[in-house]
């Protein structure tokens, strides 16, 4: 620090005597322990006055302050600095200022402190106001003049909003990356959990583009394009995964599930090998394999891969499977796991399978009572009902039967069980409730094609045709489509009309065999044999089958007298691997129709050739020799077994030998016998009626339509006229016998010139049994073969 000697006032050089600041003393300056410094004011009274206090407060602590750094002094920051000076006043000690004075400076000193201190207390009173002001505004002016500008109104909701996002801009640290994806991850993983796949791909793509180097992702990502049915997808990321990474045990598991499931078991094969070479103990892999062998027909080895699997582990789909290959050799273990399948998964299919192999009613009953409780699906619960009231109906208890149908809600009835619980009504005779239901259960079934031709059968089989015609025309009317209508042909197919329903079928839907094949049938019954050879091949087109086949050559002989299409019956039977014997079975009717004697003698040789064919071959043998001569009493001397016994009445007819056959002894279950009773007709025999109506009762009971017809007629029930008329309902081949009955019956009611007329038809089928028979009773004359 400078002397005062040295010190410069406005550019002048002091004297010792001259005024200085440095010269004025501070109050208190001996007292070190109470010494004021700014360090001070952290424990001074303003320093816990809340702002938001009332303004009185703040005046007073300000105050209380002021006069106490009145009475302890004041000092500056400098201080210390002048403290330290030796020459300075405040290094004085406190009983030195009275001698201090006494050198001559004590006035001059005092009035300069005085002013000193007169400056310092305006100073901070001043100073005060200001901070009072500042902190207390007194009027609403002072706080306009302070406010900030105007700011542009919002809503409380978006300032909200723009407070919490510019906090959380402020406040929040920046996302790690590795956290992001994690979190995303676990979220589409639980998508995957929640089966929600269209939402998870999106992610799990998203995913897989940022993050390419992470083994698992494109196996997560291939699953969900799995699930969603995009097989091509899925197969590319697990080929890109197996790319990067190399071979993963779960990576060649998801690749056979998704070959397998498109029947590409064969490029699905390296990959199983592979799975079981490199990873033999991978255990979600087992099931996989299990499937695969059994796609690529393996079955020991498919079974030997779930016995090595845990079956909590297993899909539906794969303990189906386990429990079909269980079934022969081990069906307790087959029936457990269907059980723990119906149960683990409410599976109405796997409690079916289960009740397939349980041959007891009691335990078959108690099946489906417990899978009734187990069951949550309301429908699954009413089919399961139904199997019941069936089971229960098949045992013979009706009456408990019957209150579980009438219980039954129609409304919750699925689809699928919609045709059974029709069956079950027809079943139990609860014709007025089948009537009342049909239509409406029809409809819901009719998705379901094989069973509705079930339900037909069942209809007819219990005299319910009227209802069957009914429900299937309110079908056929409602849909107007080419499976009703088709339905609908099915139930009129004996009526011309029936033709008409399946033309149109084949224009709305021409990839429909069964419809063709039902159009080439109706035109063969109406003999318009053209249309039926092309309709049946029509349908051959489209599915091929034996038994069309063998009507399409049929057709052709009809039509044309063509044996191509027996040619091709025999080529198409020695591709399929048929043995020879039952080839000649197959074709030797067809060459007898086609009347190729040497082909028919051919085919009998082969089947003479077969022991198995032993008994069978004499009937063949005698019915060729009927219908291409040489027949004598010979071949009948060992035995009338089978159709044999009905060939040597034909051939006792056709020799005139009527007494011959009335006395030959009738077997109690072929009574009463269609030749017997037709010789007692036309003779007029005591006791003919009442056999002729037994004979019409057992034909009609057993589906013999024809010979039910020809009794009814010999008893006056129907009039030849009205046979006549329905002859397009009658098989071709039956034609001979039903058109030579009819002109027999105009003969004896005095009509010989329609009676002509029949017996010329008849005779048409010139290789039939009964050409001599016919050629005998119809006055034409008889020619011996």
């Amino acid at each position: 620090m400078a002397q005062k000697g040295d010190k410069k006032v406005d550019g002048a050089q002091k004297g010792k005597d001259d005024f200085s600041f440095d010269d004025i003393p501070v109050l208190g300056a001996g007292k070190s322990k109470q010494d004021f410094s700014f360090d001070d004011l952290d424990s001074a009274p303003h320093k816990n006055v809340k702002r938001k206090g009332a303004e009185k407060d703040s005046r007073d602590s300000s105050v209380e302050m002021l006069e106490k750094m009145l009475l302890e002094g004041v000092s500056s920051s400098s201080d210390k600095e002048r403290s330290s000076d030796p020459n300075s006043p405040h290094s004085v000690p406190r009983e030195n200022w009275d001698s201090y004075f006494k050198q001559g400076k004590s006035r001059k000193t005092l009035l300069i402190a005085s002013a000193g201190l007169g400056a310092v207390l305006l100073l901070s009173i001043l100073g005060l106001f200001i901070f009072l002001s500042v902190l207390s505004p007194s009027s609403e002016g002072k706080k306009q003049e302070t406010a900030p500008p105007p700011k542009e109104t919002k809503s409380p909701e978006a300032a909200t909003e723009k407070t919490g996002s510019d906090s959380a801009k402020a406040e929040e640290p920046k996302a790690d990356p590795d956290e992001i994806f994690h979190r995303q991850f676990e979220k589409a993983n639980q998508l995957i959990e929640d089966k929600k796949y269209s939402e998870a791909l999106p992610l799990f793509e998203e995913l897989t583009s940022k993050n390419a180097q992470v083994p698992g992702l494109r196996i997560s990502l291939a699953k969900v394009l799995y699930s969603l049915g995009k097989k091509d997808a899925a197969l590319a990321a697990l080929q890109e995964q197996k790319k990067i990474f190399g071979s993963d045990p779960a990576t060649l598991s998801l690749m056979i599930e998704v070959l397998d499931s498109d029947a590409k078991t064969a490029e699905s094969e390296p990959f199983a090998i592979e799975l079981i070479e490199k990873f033999p103990d991978f255990a979600p892999g087992h099931p996989v394999l299990a499937q695969h062998m059994l796609a690529a027909n393996k079955p020991q080895i498919a079974l030997e891969f779930f016995r090595k699997s845990q079956k909590q582990d297993l899909s539906l789909k794969q303990i189906l499977a386990y429990g079909g290959l269980c079934e022969k050799n081990d069906p307790k273990e087959a029936i457990s796991l269907y059980q723990y399948g119906g149960k683990k998964f409410q599976s109405l299919e796997a409690f079916k399978k289960t009740l397939r192999l349980l041959q007891k009613p009691e335990e078959r009953k108690g099946l489906i009572e417990d899978a009734i409780v187990c069951l949550n699906n309301e429908a699954a619960k009413t089919s399961l009902r139904i199997m019941l009231a069936e089971i229960i109906l098949k045992s013979g208890k009706k009456e408990d039967a019957v209150p579980i149908i009438e219980a039954l809600d129609s409304g919750s009835i699925a689809p699928e069980a919609s045709l059974d619980y029709l069956r079950l009504l027809c079943q139990a005779g609860l014709s007025e409730k089948l009537k009342k239901e049909a239509s409406a259960m029809i409809q819901k079934g009719s998705g379901d094609f094989s069973k509705m031709k079930e339900l037909m059968a069942e209809l007819d089989s219990n005299g319910l045709s009227e209802i069957k015609t009914q429900a299937f025309d309110e079908l056929c009317q409602s849909k107007k489509d080419a499976v009703s209508e088709y339905l609908y042909g099915l139930c009129i197919r004996e009526s011309p009309v029936s033709r008409d329903y399946f033309e149109s079928t084949v224009r709305k839907k021409p990839i429909f065999p069964e419809a063709w094949e039902e159009l080439g049938d109706s035109c063969a019954r109406q003999r318009d044999w053209n249309a039926a050879v092309n309709a049946y091949r029509k349908s051959l087109q489209i599915s091929d089958s034996r038994e069309l086949r063998k009507k399409l050559a049929s057709a052709e002989i009809y039509s044309s007298g063509s044996e191509d299409g027996i040619r091709t019956y025999h080529s198409y039977l020695l591709d399929k691997k048929v043995s020879k014997s039952q080839i000649a079975l197959e074709l030797l009717p067809l060459w007898q129709t086609a009347g190729s004697k040497q082909m028919a003698d051919k085919c009998l040789k082969e089947i003479q050739e077969d022991p198995a064919l032993k008994g069978k071959y004499r009937e063949l043998q005698i019915k060729n020799k009927m219908i291409f001569g040489g027949i004598s009493d010979d071949d009948f001397s060992e035995g009338l077994q089978g159709e044999i016994r009905d060939h040597y009445q034909i051939y006792l007819l056709a020799q005139g030998r009527e007494k011959e056959l009335l006395s030959m002894l009738t077997p109690p279950k072929r009574f009463p016998e269609f030749w017997k009773v037709f010789v007692c007709w036309k003779l007029g025999a005591h006791g003919w009626r009442e056999t002729a109506e037994t004979l019409a009762a057992n034909s009609a009971k057993s589906g013999n339509k024809l010979v039910s017809a020809i009794a009814s007629m010999w008893l006056d029930k129907v009039t030849p006229d009205d046979l006549r008329a329905i002859a397009n309902r009658i098989p071709y081949e039956d034609e001979a016998l039903f058109f030579f009955m009819i002109g027999m019956k105009y003969m004896k009611d005095g009509n010989p010139s329609k009676a002509r007329v029949c017996f010329y038809t008849a005779l048409k089928h010139k290789n039939s049994p009964l050409r001599d028979v016919i050629m005998r009773y119809s006055g034409l004359g008889y020619q011996e073969k």
